[in-house]
């Protein structure tokens, strides 16, 4: 990126199973940035890429010119922030690749310490190498052969677990790729729920990650010393993409019904928030400043107003199976198992009634005939 301008890069995806064509456009806030005419095959997806100048804070705005069923995902919203440094703390005993890795992620301040003194120092997020900390960070955290008790049940060890998938989807794991990278040791914790596994070997998850009332964790079961993945170029692509989801500054943009989070003040502090409609909602962060607010069913730009400052973030749809919208064979239903589709049976017509129907009036006609021939 030069000074000034940002690439913005847009991913759009077609749930029918028809080819779509269709105009693309990005603005930043009422200003129309680019026109693009994409074409998208069916239950596929497209990339493009924008170039826009900012040079103040705003609002992306990414519009599909298409009448659908479902106009909802038909536009999606995101804010740019003027960035400044991210802070972060490594506690280590050592480790060069792992230091070196940090320190090339732009515009990253780093400190190294040997021991966690404070368990809520003035950073972004800490980076805990192997270390097991006195009290557990309070904050974001990437945890690296080390695990909260609070957490994880007591676990052993496993070695040299092959590595049979990794979700490439999620942001951590953009342009990463684990192919040829072989490790020799690895924890074989169980994760809570809240820690989605992103790399995993047949007997545990390697590499997970997660956000538990709005602390975000990303936890790597092994150390990378004891394995092959330092020396591919997947390891420093990784650090600076967990550097960028760890930033409490990425946290501004959401699904459409997940409550967001984000820590405000030291205190309990009243909060007004805007919804894209327009109307407002009354609330209060908690005792600890932390704003945690629900009501988020609207797609569009949220404004959270406290004292004399204002947040804003975005909510977005972006769910493929949501978009899904014509009929399915089957519904998975969480842990109640799968509902399937009910299918038509043809049956015969009961014919019975109209064939009654035809005695009772060929009798009434005999009777009648009966009648008629006596009189």
């Amino acid at each position: 990126e030069q000074p000034g301008q940002q690439a913005v890069f847009a991913t759009v995806a077609n749930a029918s199973v028809n080819a779509l064509t269709t105009d693309v456009s990005l603005f930043f806030g009422e200003r129309l940035v680019g026109n693009r005419r994409l074409s998208v095959g069916a239950t596929n997806t497209a990339s493009l890429v924008f170039v826009a100048s900012t040079g103040t804070n705003g609002v992306f705005r990414l519009q599909i010119k298409k009448n659908d069923e479902l106009a909802v995902d038909n536009t999606a919203s995101a804010l740019s922030l003027a960035r400044r440094d991210t802070r972060a703390l490594l506690v280590t005993k050592g480790n060069q690749f792992l230091e070196r890795a940090l320190r090339s992620v732009p515009k990253l301040d780093l400190a190294v310490v040997a021991n966690l003194a404070d368990p809520a120092p003035p950073v972004d997020f800490v980076v805990l190498d192997g270390v097991v900390p006195s009290a557990w960070p309070s904050g974001n955290v990437l945890a690296i052969q080390t695990q909260s008790t609070n957490w994880f049940r007591p676990s052993g060890s496993i070695d040299g677990p092959p590595i049979v998938d990794w979700k490439s989807s999620h942001p951590l794991l953009r342009f990463v790729n684990f192919d040829n990278v072989q490790v020799a040791k690895s924890l074989t914790a169980k994760p809570p729920t809240w820690l989605a596994p992103l790399v995993e070997s047949p007997s545990a998850p390697l590499v997970a990650a997660g956000e538990n009332n709005g602390q975000r964790v990303v936890w790597i079961g092994f150390n990378p010393l004891d394995s092959t993945w330092p020396l591919r170029v997947s390891f420093p692509i990784f650090i600076a993409n967990a550097a960028a989801w760890l930033n409490p500054e990425a946290r501004t943009g959401i699904r459409v019904g997940e409550p967001f989070h984000v820590r405000l003040a030291n205190a309990e502090t009243p909060v007004t928030i805007e919804l894209p409609d327009g109307s407002t909602r009354e609330t209060k962060t908690t005792a600890g400043g932390e704003l945690v607010f629900g009501d988020t069913a609207q797609q569009g730009v949220y404004t959270a107003s406290f004292g004399t400052n204002t947040l804003r973030f975005c909510v977005n749809l972006l769910d493929r199976d949501e978009s899904r919208i014509r009929s399915r064979e089957s519904l998975q239903m969480g842990q109640y198992g799968t509902v399937e589709a009910s299918v038509p049976v043809s049956a015969d017509k009961e014919a019975w009634r109209w064939f009654a129907m035809l005695c009772l009036g060929f009798i009434f006609f005999e009777w009648w005939f009966y009648h008629r021939r006596t009189a």
